[in-house]
């Protein structure tokens, strides 16, 4: 199993394969060929994506501006990691590291200047 996993050039994966003793003794060689036949299958089943490590800032916006700067976000190719509703529409949204000063001037140029990105952090994110 570990061999087929290897093979696959995937990184951070793990496969579990369950067999119930029905009877017949498939012996070592039986059962290798059986493990990893059962995960050589289940491996074209398997969505991959990409990861990166990103700068994560936070950007409060109006309810009423909301949907119009989060569709205008995505358009520009901006990555938006989480969403929550409060006073304020707060989005998440992923940056490589170093683009604060292109999301700076992305976010003043949506709201006249009216809204500031803060840092949140950083951490490896999920490309679609």
């Amino acid at each position: 199993m570990l061999d087929v996993l290897k093979g696959s050039g995937m990184l951070d994966a793990c496969a579990v394969v369950v067999r119930y003793f029905g009877g017949v003794k498939l012996g070592a060689g039986g059962l290798v060929h059986a493990y990893g036949g059962a995960v050589s299958e289940a491996l074209p089943l398997v969505k991959q994506v990409t990861r990166a490590p990103k700068e994560l800032y936070a950007v409060d916006f109006d309810h009423a501006d909301a949907g119009r700067l989060e569709a205008e976000l995505r358009t520009r190719g901006v990555h938006i990691t989480d969403t929550e509703y409060a006073a304020k529409v707060t989005y998440t949204v992923a940056v490589d590291p170093g683009g604060k000063e292109d999301l700076d001037e992305l976010i003043a140029a949506l709201t006249q200047g009216s809204v500031e990105p803060r840092s949140v952090g950083s951490q490896w994110v999920e490309l679609r």
